[in-house]
């Protein structure tokens, strides 16, 4: 390989690089080869992303079917091929973030924040890891850019909803869970893709929320929560994506401590370390790291990165042949990151019989199959969390004599799939196929009357004077609230509070004699001022195109909730960013804690079961045992939550921490007991010299209202 070709491995461009621009114009997708030859034979290209829907519709088209994948991907390997001195194989990335959402006709599955809700990993990873890779790899996409394994701890973050919420344990074991399936027992097949752990690392805690912007984290906070679910999966991945925001000033795509020292040194990953949308160049426009480009790319690549997300422009290839040319940059570093790039290509087949495609490949039938829009919505009735349900409202009678639903997320499957789906900022309400709104789900539930209008939107008054006449004589409204696809820095915002035309429609509806059931559709948690004062309110999430029959299952009965918040829910736009692992000495009052979730039936703890010391000297685990009991009779799944405090540490503790959990079913009022075998890892925490540690000392043991201590004798 030449100098060039190797530096052409490291370049990733944009899809938008390679469209012909006259058809375009008239809404037709198709590959200018002129522009795909250059890239190629000028600059050694090896890999290109995204959907060219991205942005939106083109003429009257969302996306590209399956079939139409495999055309595109087809042409645009051979051509390289043909076009490339070296004949090196294409590889294709996608953000198949919560299905093969860039993939038209493929199941879109609930999003990561509403998956988490449901505490259940194999499920979700069955849809986001299996299927997912499946749909994105037949139809010829090898490299999925998934999953977020950040914390969700700051919800003013406009990816909040990308993550699997505050807990790194939680994180941890959906991440580990969903790489496996994205990546299978063999990567060479046509039904595996090259996984992508992302973003590393700290990228979800901006201080000012804002996306892409500064975060402030010590380096023991940055062990003790941020660290653990990369350094579980990455073992298991092909590759990472590293955040495009900086910490501590020191943007994360400069940072040799963190792509070096941390990455390949702390956690031993030996796979891809990509770059985020065109992070390298923002090191200059954005940071102001230093002035020029080319500078940038040093800076970039002595840090740890081996590829480039460009994307739209040559730049990098010709900045860093420069760099070698003048000594700066030394081949043999170039030849580090080239060789885990073909070695990934290796891994997938990509230089042999899978590197196109299968047009003819009998999977194919099952992408958008009625088996994953079942799986879809299974997560979905199994995330959806009641949170509060006052005098028992819930669940609704079929038989009411007339129901008003109203509010902006009520008859729109855009609003409840939210950002990543179809189309980068997310979708309208007539690109889906299939599925049902909120008012489509509850339609087909009631025999009276059904009253339906907006009232307003996320942003604007629309008609809330017929909204709460038609209220005066109905049974029950509901209103269904929360906001609009977004995004990354679009979806940035200056107040967590609910959009004020929303909380107008609250407020003149809470003036009648008539219950409110509140359905809130968000991607973070909004504050809901006085809407909280609503009768029930249901957390929908993000639930995907099939959330509205889900949530009308939940409302009517058919299904009993069995969701847990996996973030704090913020009562003030004062009180956010406290998880709630707080330190002792925190004072906070969230609306609802973490784990909170109500159901139709009743669950009791009894008969906790602790021993009172644990020499680890002796043993290396400690069992415990609870009894959960059904006490109503209503058969029901309870999300079973087991927490560890230490009590006395020389690095102040957190009040608690999860160390275990489990989904189970309980149809009557038979006890159940579950057990767990607590390993020194449970117990550990980062030390003031940043290493891990224990320590002797008394701990506590939490499961629902029971709790007991232990000795811990070293």
């Amino acid at each position: 390989m030449s100098l060039r070709e190797k530096i052409g491995q490291m370049t990733q461009l944009d899809v938008s690089m390679l469209l012909n621009q006259d058809d375009l114009a008239r809404g037709i997708v198709s590959l200018n080869l002129s522009a795909l030859e250059y890239g190629v034979k000028q600059y050694g290209v090896g890999s290109y992303l995204n959907s060219p829907f991205a942005g939106g519709p083109i003429g009257s088209q969302s996306g590209f079917t399956p079939q139409q994948w495999i055309s595109f991907i087809t042409e645009l390997k051979q051509r390289a091929v043909e076009y490339s001195n070296s004949s090196l194989p294409i590889i294709y990335g996608l953000d198949s973030v919560h299905g093969a959402n860039y993939v038209y006709g493929a199941v879109i599955f609930p999003h990561n924040i509403a998956a988490a809700a449901t505490f259940n990993p194999p499920l979700v990873a069955n849809a986001t890891g299996k299927i997912a890779a499946r749909d994105t790899r037949l139809s010829g996409i090898s490299w999925q850019f998934a999953p977020v394994l950040g914390i969700g701890v700051n919800p003013l973050w406009s990816r909040f909803y990308e993550t699997f919420g505050e807990d790194p344990y939680v994180a941890t074991q959906f991440g580990t869970q969903i790489v496996s399936k994205i990546e299978g027992t063999l990567l060479d097949s046509q039904t595996q893709c090259a996984s992508c752990c992302k973003h590393f690392l700290g990228y979800p805690d901006p201080k000012s929320g804002k996306d892409r912007t500064d975060a402030w984290i010590g380096q023991r906070q940055m062990l003790q929560y941020f660290l653990p679910s990369f350094e579980a999966s990455l073992p298991l991945s092909s590759s990472t994506m590293i955040n495009s925001g900086s910490i501590n000033e020191i943007p994360v795509h400069s940072s040799k401590e963190y792509l070096t020292g941390y990455l390949r040194r702390r956690v031993g990953f030996g796979g891809v370390a990509v770059t985020d949308y065109q992070d390298i160049e923002k090191l200059v426009f954005d940071y102001h790291l230093v002035e020029t480009y080319k500078e940038a790319a040093l800076i970039a690549i002595d840090a740890g990165i081996d590829m480039s997300m460009v994307p739209l422009d040559y730049t990098f290839p010709e900045d860093v042949y420069q760099l070698v040319q003048e000594g700066l940059l030394s081949e043999s570093r170039i030849d580090e990151s080239v060789t885990r790039i073909l070695q990934m290509k290796e891994n997938l087949g990509l230089f042999g019989s899978n590197y196109l495609p299968d047009p003819n490949n009998v999977l194919l039938n099952s992408i958008g199959s009625e088996s994953d829009i079942n799986l879809a919505l299974e997560i979905a009735e199994e995330s959806i969390t009641l949170l509060k349900n006052d005098n028992t409202i819930l669940p609704l009678s079929t038989n009411l004599n007339k129901v008003v639903i109203t509010g902006p997320a009520a008859n729109s499957r855009g609003v409840l799939s939210g950002g990543w789906s179809i189309h980068w900022q997310g979708a309208e309400d007539d690109e889906f196929i299939g599925g049902s709104t909120i008012l489509d789900g509850i339609s087909a539930y009631l025999n009276g009357t059904i009253f339906y209008s907006e009232g307003v939107s996320f942003t604007d008054v629309i008609d809330i004077e017929s909204v709460v006449k038609e209220s005066r004589d109905a049974d029950v409204v509901i209103l269904c609230l929360g906001e609009a696809p977004e995004a990354e820095v679009e979806g940035n915002i200056n107040d967590l509070t609910l959009s004020a035309p929303q909380i107008e429609l609250y407020s003149s509806l809470s003036e009648l004699n008539v219950p409110i059931i509140l359905i809130l559709v968000e991607a973070r948690p909004r504050v809901l001022g006085p809407a909280s004062n609503s009768d029930a309110i249901v957390m929908a999430y993000l639930p995907g195109p099939n959330g509205g029959k889900a949530i009308a299952k939940i409302l009517f009965g058919d299904v009993n909730p069995s969701g847990k918040l996996p973030f704090t829910y913020p009562a003030t736009t004062n009180d956010v960013g406290v998880s709630y692992y707080h330190m002792y000495s925190a004072v906070t009052s969230p609306l609802y804690p973490f784990g909170h979730g109500l159901s139709y039936s009743q669950f009791s703890y009894s008969s906790l079961v602790v021993p009172e010391i644990w020499n680890i000297t002796n043993n290396q685990y400690l069992t415990v045992s609870v009894d959960v009991s059904n006490t109503n009779g209503i058969p029901g799944e309870e999300v079973v939550l087991m927490y560890i405090s230490d009590l006395y540490c020389t690095v102040s503790p957190e009040v608690k921490r999860l160390r275990k959990f489990e989904r189970v079913y309980l149809p009557n009022n038979l006890p159940k007991t579950l057990s767990w075998n607590l390993s020194i890892d449970d117990i550990s925490f980062i030390n003031r010299a940043l290493q891990p540690a224990i320590e002797s000392g008394t701990f506590m043991i939490s499961v629902g209202d029971q709790s007991k201590t232990f000795e811990l004798v070293m």
